[in-house]
This record gives C-alpha cells, sequence and structure tokens, in this order.
C-alpha cells in the first residue's frame, strides 16, 4: 500500500508519538507485539485572530492537564481570521485538511464551522445563545454535530449593569457596544438595556463591526455625552479600552482580557478556566462520545476583576462593598 508507507515516513520524518486513538486511519499500521494500537488525534483551531491570549493560554493549559501535547499525541491547525469574512474561508481549509474535531472560539467561528460541514465534531469555546440563534437543538441534547459551551447565564448581563452602576452611583448614560453580526448577543443587549432603565440609567445600543466603527467611538461618547460604556463584543478590546481612557469614561467587559489591556473593570467566567473545559469535550468526543449526546455546559462560577491602575487613571474611587466582591485588583 504505497499510500501508507508515505503516511508512515512522513510521521516518521517529523517525529510524532503515535499515542490515543486506534489504528492510523485508513493505512492499517500495527504496532510491534505488546504495544497498544495508536494514532495522532488532529484537530482544528478557528478563531480571530484579536482572541484574547489567556483564552489560547488556557486552551493551551487544558490540553496538557488531560494529557494531550502538541506535536506528540495531538496536532492542533490552528486558523486565525483578521477579518470575519475570513472565517468561512478558514473553516473549508480546516475541512479540507480532514480534521478529527473543530473548535470554534466565537458564535461567529461557530457558524463558519457549521457551514462548512455537518459531519465533523464541533465544539464551542464559546457562544452566547445557542439554542435562540439554532446553533444546537437544547442545552441538555445538541443535536447534530455541536455542543461545547456556552457563555450565556441567567441574569449575568443585569448584574454586570448593577455592579457598574455601583461602582459609578453618579453614571446616568450608558453606552453599550454591540456587533449586530453577532446575533447571540442580542439578548445579552436587552438584557443590559432592561437593567439599565431599572436602574434609572438611560442605555445608547453603539452597533460596532470593524476597526473603522471603533473610530468613530470616541465621536459617539461625546454626542451622546455617555459616562460610561459597556461592551458585549470579544472583539477589538485593546482599542475599546484605549478610546474609553481617551475620553475619560471608565469601561466594563464580560472578560478578563479586557481589564488586563487597560479595561476598568470585568465581570464573567475566568476565560483561562473557561476555555480550558473546552478540551473535556475534546476528550469525551476522542474517546467516542457523539457531539449530541454531550449537554452544552454554562458557567456557574464567574469573577469580578478591576484595573486599579486605569481607576486612578480616572480619579475613580471605587467603593469598598465592590473591591471586596472582587476576585482580583490589576494594580
Amino acid at each position: 500500500m504505497p499510500g501508507c508507507a508515505r503516511s508512515r515516513r512522513r510521521l516518521l520524518r517529523h517525529g510524532l508519538v503515535l499515542t490515543g486513538f486506534g489504528l492510523l486511519a485508513g493505512c492499517g499500521v500495527l504496532p510491534p507485539q505488546g504495544q497498544p494500537t495508536t494514532r495522532v488525534l488532529r484537530i482544528g483551531h478557528l478563531a480571530r485572530q484579536d482572541w484574547p491570549p489567556a483564552r489560547r493560554q488556557g486552551f493551551q493549559q487544558g490540553l496538557l492537564d488531560r494529557g494531550y501535547v502538541e506535536g506528540e499525541n495531538i496536532v492542533v491547525e490552528w486558523r486565525w481570521a483578521e477579518r470575519t469574512e475570513q472565517l468561512d474561508e478558514l473553516a473549508a481549509e480546516l475541512v479540507g485538511l480532514r480534521v478529527d474535531l473543530i473548535v470554534a472560539a466565537s458564535t461567529l467561528a461557530i457558524q463558519a464551522a457549521m457551514r462548512a460541514t455537518d459531519r465533523i465534531p464541533i465544539v464551542m469555546a464559546a457562544s452566547g445563545d445557542p439554542v435562540g440563534i439554532g446553533l444546537v437543538t437544547s442545552l441538555g441534547r445538541p443535536g447534530g454535530n455541536v455542543t461545547g459551551l456556552s457563555t450565556l447565564a441567567v441574569g449575568l448581563s443585569a448584574k454586570r449593569v448593577e455592579i457598574f452602576k455601583e461602582t459609578i452611583p453618579g453614571m446616568s448614560r450608558l453606552g453599550i457596544l454591540w456587533d449586530p453580526a453577532s446575533l447571540d448577543k442580542e439578548k445579552d443587549l436587552r438584557e443590559s438595556e432592561s437593567a439599565a432603565q431599572r436602574l434609572g440609567v438611560l442605555p445608547f445600543a453603539l452597533e460596532i463591526g470593524d476597526a473603522r466603527d471603533i473610530e468613530r467611538l470616541s465621536d459617539a461618547i461625546a454626542r451622546e455625552r455617555l459616562d460610561a460604556i459597556m461592551t458585549l463584543m470579544d472583539s477589538h478590546p485593546v482599542q475599546v479600552a484605549e478610546t474609553a481612557g481617551q475620553a475619560g469614561v471608565p469601561s466594563m467587559c464580560e472578560a478578563r482580557g479586557f481589564t488586563m489591556v487597560g479595561g476598568l473593570m470585568s465581570y464573567g467566567p475566568n476565560p483561562f478556566i473557561w476555555y480550558g473545559r473546552a478540551v473535556e469535550f475534546i476528550d469525551k468526543i476522542a474517546k467516542g462520545a457523539k457531539p449530541a449526546d454531550l449537554p452544552v455546559e454554562q458557567p456557574t462560577d464567574v469573577e469580578l476583576v478591576i484595573n486599579m491602575q486605569t481607576a486612578r487613571a480616572l480619579g475613580l474611587s471605587i467603593p469598598p462593598s465592590i473591591l471586596a466582591q472582587a476576585a482580583e485588583l490589576l494594580q
């Protein structure tokens, strides 16, 4: 079998250790007597280029924690899109590489992967409202080839607004940044708007699609006389934090990575831990579980992180009641 011989030579040339998952697909390569029959797991990872570093680090640590070592028993095909429009092309590329599984790191990436294949298992590293926008049939029994993690938790967006208002009692006009292309964020937007109105704060939804919209953000802050900004987006964290800081307004986000690049506060799941949990789905699927039968997981532990350096630059005094809730104070 010439093809199998070439496959063996290729694996040996790259120094790949065959450990973990049954016969090398299609070649019938038998190991020496007494050793387990194994092969390398090949997965594709699809995300935007501006994916926060803590998420990638958490994912890689999750692999190590469960015994997966890149270049030994697992190969990760990393694909990073500079623009949303590239996600479809990169998803198709991963399917063409015949990966065993695709990890998609945002709702837009998940949708691109779903358009590319209905056969290869897809693990959601993060999604907002997977049932509401049709990624899965239900959280308990997803159906199809998609399962994984959802960042949507009932009341989390409202709680974020409540914390922000307690931190800034004089806040009366709140800008809420969101990307209309991320359909799962609409529920977060509505929940945030309702919470703001309940607290006597006037919300302004500001659509941010790409970097050009960020360039106009400072004008919107001045025009609407905004006291603070809350972003529902994972993208453009550095630009949003910098624009808010230059405008002299506090900013808040779900992800701790936002505070690490200068945002004032974040309230949500720890991405380092949360994205590491995606590996649990990879492991179960690699061992034979079907995505359709693996319930989607939602966050149970959330954390408040505050950038004290940003607070000082804005001249803010954080109330003791808020400081007491913080999991971490970045100095």
